[in-house]
Order: structure tokens, then C-alpha cells, then sequence
């Protein structure tokens, strides 16, 4: 962090937010979702040969992602400067502004895998959850613009609106640049 802060940080890129705006930005984030589960028909070192659910026969292929978190990092837009607090729906006015947002969501019940989390309380504790139905919650207009494209709807209360850049991209291609030169062997 001392390395990017010192050599790479641009000045007036990230605002310290502390205080009310700080808890409501922080219930955004909720964590990456994760699938796990275990291949009754692995063969490792070659394509695996499975029946679809029509009973036909396919090849299944696995695929690792080398740096996925560096690269988007890297290429993904980040919230930057001083948050500007707003009420109302904010689309209405600028339809591309980028920020973090308190919405009415509402996911319908026909989505499969349902894809924006939220927290409950259960029985058991706090659980984070990709559920159907309707909630509100705060959220990333990212994560809302791309939720859309599957047929969920948001209505804008209020939130935080930012600039945006790619504060990390210098930083990690030169991360990487430097991984490159050593084979995986290697010991860092």
C-alpha cells in the first residue's frame, strides 16, 4: 500500500469519508458470490465427456482465470474524489451518473440464479443471500446498470454520487509486468 500510495496514487483521488457516509457506503458491499461444488466426473488433464440433461453427450472443459481480482482492478471504473450527496432519483437528471445508490430493488422471480446479494437476519445470525422478491438496500450503479440487463428494476431514492476513474491500472500492469519475468516455479 506504501509502494502504490507513494508512487502511483494520484493526488485528490481517494476522499477519506468517515461518519454516516461511511456505514452507508459500506452496506454496498457484501462480498463475491462463490459456487461451490464437486464434479462427479473429473479426468484430470483432459476435456470431460458428460450427458447433458437431454441425455446427449458433450465435452466439458475447466478453466482457471489467471489474476482475475489485479484485472479488474485494473480495468474497472473506481469511485473517486469527494462523494456529493443527493435525494431522489438522480438518473432522472444525469442518466449515466456513477455512484453508489439506496434503491427499492426488485428481482423477479423467473431469474435462475438471482445475482445482487443482501444480508438477513436469521435464526442463525446474519446471511448473505441472491434472493427474488423485492428490498432495499444501498448498491453500486455498476452492479444496478448490469442487474438491469436481467430484468431487475431499481427505483432511485438517494445516495452518493462520485467521479470515476482507474486509479489501480499503472500499479497492477506493473505488478504483473514483474510476475511475468519469473516462471511459476519460481519462489516469490
Amino acid at each position: 500500500m506504501r509502494t502504490f500510495k507513494t508512487h502511483y496514487l494520484k493526488p485528490n483521488t481517494i476522499y477519506q469519508i468517515l461518519g454516516n457516509t461511511e456505514y452507508d457506503i459500506r452496506q454496498s458491499y457484501s462480498g463475491g458470490a462463490v459456487d461451490v461444488f464437486e464434479p462427479h466426473n473429473v479426468q484430470k488433464g483432459r476435456p470431460i465427456i458428460s450427458k447433458d440433461y437431454n441425455g446427449k453427450y458433450k465435452v466439458l472443459y475447466c478453466y482457471d482465470v489467471n489474476s482475475l481480482y489485479p484485472h479488474i482492478m485494473a480495468n474497472t471504473l473506481m469511485p473517486i474524489g469527494k462523494p456529493i450527496l443527493f435525494d431522489g432519483d438522480i438518473r432522472k437528471v444525469e442518466s449515466d451518473a456513477y455512484g453508489i445508490f439506496y434503491c427499492e430493488i426488485f428481482c423477479p422471480d423467473t431469474i435462475d440464479q438471482p445475482i445482487i446479494q443482501r444480508r438477513i437476519k436469521t435464526k442463525d445470525g446474519m446471511r448473505t443471500v441472491a434472493g427474488t422478491g423485492t428490498w432495499s438496500g444501498w448498491i453500486h450503479s455498476a452492479e444496478m446498470d448490469n442487474a438491469m440487463k436481467y430484468g431487475y428494476q431499481f427505483k432511485i431514492v438517494k445516495g452518493y454520487q462520485f467521479e470515476s476513474g482507474e486509479i489501480f491500472k499503472e500499479f497492477i500492469e506493473t505488478l504483473y509486468a514483474l510476475r511475468l519475468e519469473y516462471p511459476k516455479s519460481h519462489p516469490p
